[in-house]
């Protein structure tokens, strides 16, 4: 068997309108106390994001100059060492002596014609 709802009076109907009223403008009024709040957290946040990203991208190119600064000192000493070396090649004055081949007669020993 099926039980019918009596339909509800104008009275009624108006009372429960007014508590729904209620509740949603109490709703609306907490959603708009925290919303602010919530965005100056999420923008707070934000900010302290952007300053460690700058200055962890700052921190990066610090240390690739260092890097490369290391490297070209580096280049430097071996360029140096290099220098040194050439010079102590030139300043060694070796007296080869050569005899060309070309030139070398070979003495002949006992020459017969027969």
């Amino acid at each position: 068997m099926m039980k019918y709802k009596k339909p509800l009076k104008k009275k009624e109907t108006n009372k429960i309108d007014e508590e729904l009223a209620f509740k949603l403008q109490s709703e609306e009024e907490e959603q708009a106390r925290i919303v602010p709040e919530l965005v100056k957290e999420s923008s707070k946040k934000a900010k302290a994001e952007m300053a460690q990203e700058s200055s962890s991208k700052r921190a990066r190119k610090e240390l690739e100059q260092e890097v490369a600064k290391k490297q070209k000192m580096k280049d430097d000493k071996e360029k140096e060492d290099l220098k040194q070396r050439f010079e102590i090649i030139q300043d060694d004055e070796v007296a080869i002596d050569a005899i060309p081949l070309a030139t070398k007669h070979a003495p002949i020993v006992n020459f017969q014609i027969q």
